[in-house]
């Protein structure tokens, strides 16, 4: 079980993110902000982790003088789009709907 202090900084940050929206009182609760297809692995990671950079050389704030012309740095950019394009194809409804094995490995981790 998670703790409530937890729980409730992984919301805010959903919140802040787009991902969710909270609604307080006896009526409200937590939902989605928009459909479920259109909500990504790679919005997620965006939400929790910000901006998805293998290499310090390709965090934003850092200034490589060889940027452009650095064939590693060119080799962690493009690993890079390719972790990217594989997060942003795992949509949310997708992962809702998939019952292969899915609720059997929750409920044996539940025992």
């Amino acid at each position: 079980m998670l703790p409530v202090f937890f729980v409730r900084r992984l919301i805010g940050k959903l919140v802040q993110g787009g991902i969710l929206v909270s609604t307080r009182g006896s009526a409200g609760g937590i939902r989605l902000a928009r459909p479920a297809a259109q909500i990504t692995m790679l919005d997620l990671v965006r939400v929790m982790e910000g901006p998805i950079a293998l290499n310090h050389c390709l965090e934003p704030a850092h200034d490589c003088p060889f940027t452009g012309t650095c064939p590693v740095q060119s080799a962690w950019a493009e690993a890079t789009r390719a972790l990217e394009g594989a997060l942003a194809a795992v949509r949310f409804d997708a992962l809702a709907t998939s019952q292969s094995g899915h609720l059997s490995a929750h409920r044996q981790q539940a025992h």
